[in-house]
């Protein structure tokens, strides 16, 4: 009976452990934000406005459009922290300047998204720029 069991649940076992392995540190379903002043996402340089940021795949981030059209999209990796964020937010930082969207935190998590393009760039130091979310 013992083997039995064992012969049972034994691969059951590994398929769970191979799912919980397979899923990503963090998911951005949509996040609808205001940003208040002119930024950059990427190569390209947007107006102040109403937008949604999408992660259609693990390491890229969408960015729409009031309408809920595609305006540009960055690949991403994860950064993490020792503590988890506060709220659902987004870091801009400055440079000659401009803002550029450098980071997204998830509430209450303890990875966020890096920009690639954003991570190239010589940002002012010691200085951030976070705005609130429409919904969260």
């Amino acid at each position: 009976m013992k083997s039995f069991i064992v012969r049972i649940f034994a691969p059951m076992l590994f398929v769970v452990m191979g799912m919980a392995m397979a899923a990503p540190a963090q998911t951005i379903s949509t996040i609808k934000v205001s940003i208040p002043f002119e930024f950059s996402f990427g190569d390209k340089t947007f107006p102040a406005g109403n937008y949604a940021l999408v992660q259609p795949s693990e390491h890229f981030l969408v960015l729409r459009g009031s309408e809920g059209n595609s305006l540009a999209e960055v690949p991403t990796q994860f950064v993490e922290s020792f503590r988890p964020a506060d709220g659902t937010k987004l870091k801009f930082y400055p440079s000659n300047g401009k803002y550029t969207l450098a980071e997204v935190w998830l509430r209450e998590s303890y990875s966020g998204l890096e920009l690639y393009k954003a991570k190239e760039q010589n940002f002012e130091k010691g200085h951030s720029v976070q705005v609130s979310l429409i919904h969260e």
